[in-house]
């Protein structure tokens, strides 16, 4: 009965090993696979840096001239608002300006993070 359970015992620390053994096994082999992936990452950057500085360059062109046009369409709407505007309560002509506030907030925000 002894020598089942020693054997049981045994078999289990042996599987124990095993088990640990292959983990840090594996984890080994993702470290040197992960250092393997940087490296070639590294390599590559040279290739594709300029076509991203060029993408990148464009893509700020283009915002900014949809942003004029943007604006200038918002200084339109502005323009025939704005006599309807003055003859609305203070009240409502103070959420008006809060809201034109955080449309701008919101358009500085978007070129910001495009920007970026």
């Amino acid at each position: 009965m002894t020598d089942i359970r020693e054997d049981i015992t045994k078999t289990a620390k042996d599987a124990a090993y095993v088990a640990i053994g292959l983990g840090v096994m594996t984890f080994q082999r993702a470290q040197v696979r992960r250092r393997e992936l940087v490296d070639l990452a590294k390599q590559q950057l040279p290739t594709l840096e300029a076509p991203l500085t060029e993408a990148r360059s464009e893509i700020n062109r283009r915002v900014k001239e949809f942003d004029g046009q943007v604006q200038g369409l918002v200084s339109k709407f502005e323009q025939r608002v704005q006599p309807v505007e003055q003859r609305l309560p203070a009240p409502a002509q103070a959420v008006i300006g809060q809201a034109r506030e955080a449309g701008e907030q919101l358009r500085q925000y978007i070129l910001s993070a495009l920007a970026a």
